[in-house]
């Protein structure tokens, strides 16, 4: 029998923003840390979910720990980030939870 080690995934806060609705996202692996591909595959996945229940939506940030917290406005900032701001990036390629703030209408 193989043993799945899927990401857990769970909603660590929901409120009212003005119009919007913010989601926050709280995603680990049970064993093992999140990757890269992981990372960039749970948000697209949670985008693509909340596009089709809503008119509206904007991933506003997305949060890695590797020690320490790190904040990314886009993936393309994140990728920018790792490819010029970390002298050895493969340090960070894996995570041990990351968040996803997401606003919907």
């Amino acid at each position: 029998m193989v043993k799945v080690n899927k990401p857990k995934m769970s909603i660590v806060r929901e409120r009212q923003v003005g119009r919007s609705k913010e989601f926050v996202f709280e995603i680990s692996k049970p064993a093992g840390q999140l990757t890269m591909n992981d990372v960039r595959r749970i948000r697209n996945k949670i985008e693509r979910e909340a596009e089709s229940k809503y008119e509206y939506v904007n991933v506003q940030l997305t949060k890695v720990l590797a020690g320490q917290w790190m904040t990314f406005q886009s993936e393309a900032k994140m990728n920018q980030y790792f490819e010029s701001k970390v002298a050895d990036p493969s340090k960070f390629f894996e995570f041990e939870r990351m968040h996803v703030y997401i606003h919907v209408e």
